[in-house]
Order: structure tokens, then sequence, then C-alpha cells
């Protein structure tokens, strides 16, 4: 996920703030070293950022270039991140819902009849292993399992 965030990876981005010495400003203002003024300090801040800035690919510089702090920018890449994670797995569920609908249909056409219960059981077996915790959770909720139910959970 974070190559898809930074052109040069999480850790291409340390060793170009290291080089640049600009990363004691990731530790945050508690680093910052004796004798050195706020406004220097805001100064590396802002450069820090910049930097980070341009290692950012295209399709993300867009939605944190407001932000002019490091610490906050790192934020906002953190909210970004958590946004495609949760995008992907939402149009990862979409697709499954949608080729499981298609082969009840499939089936119904070629009048195959099937309980209720029986597909949602089918549906609940054909999810991917990461969504385990969440069937046995359903399969001891419920006493009768219904399909829509089971799909509003998703």
């Amino acid at each position: 996920m974070l190559k898809e965030i930074f052109s040069y990876g999480k850790e291409g981005l340390k060793t170009l703030l290291a080089k640049e010495g600009l990363l004691k400003i990731l530790h945050g203002k508690g680093s910052k070293p004796h004798g050195m003024t706020d406004a220097d300090w805001e100064d590396i801040d802002v450069e820090a950022a910049s930097t980070i800035g341009l290692c950012l690919v295209d399709e993300v510089i867009y939605n944190v270039m407001d932000e002019i702090s490091a610490a906050g920018l790192l934020v906002k890449l953190e909210i970004v991140c958590i946004m495609k994670s949760l995008s992907n797995k939402l149009t990862h569920i979409l697709d499954h819902m949608n080729i499981f609908n298609k082969i009840v249909s499939d089936l119904l056409c070629l009048e195959v009849k099937s309980k209720e219960e029986d597909k949602t059981l089918l549906l609940l077996a054909s999810l991917p292993p990461s969504y385990n915790y969440l069937v046995t959770t359903i399969l001891h909720e419920r006493e009768t399992l219904e399909i829509e139910e089971v799909k509003a959970t998703f």
C-alpha cells in the first residue's frame, strides 16, 4: 500500500529525509535541538513536508497538498492509506457479491431450486479467509440465516 503512495517507498523516503538532514522532524517537536529557534524548526518542518510531497505519487498529492507541516502531512497520508484500503476491500466484496448473484441467477435460469438458507451458507463459505471472524459471528448469532441480512453486514 505504501508503494502506491510514495514513489520511492517508505524506506526511500526516510533515506531521502536523512540525506537532507530532515529526519529528526519526524520525531516531533520534542526532538528539536537545544538552541534552535522555533522559526528555524518550522523552516525545517516545511522543508521536510516539501520533501515528502516530492516523493508522493500524483494520485495522492492532491489529497494532501494543503498541509504544510511534516507531522500533519503524515497524518493525512495515514488517512489516505486507510481510505484506499477500505475502498479496495469494498470493491473486492462488491465484485464477489456480483459474481455470487450472477451464479444464483444462472442457477435459477436452469431451474435449480435452492433454499434461502442454503444460498446464505454458500455465500458465507465463498468469502475469502479475511472474513472468517465475520462468518463465525454470523453463524453463531442467528438461528436462521437470511441472505439479505448477511448481505447487509457487508
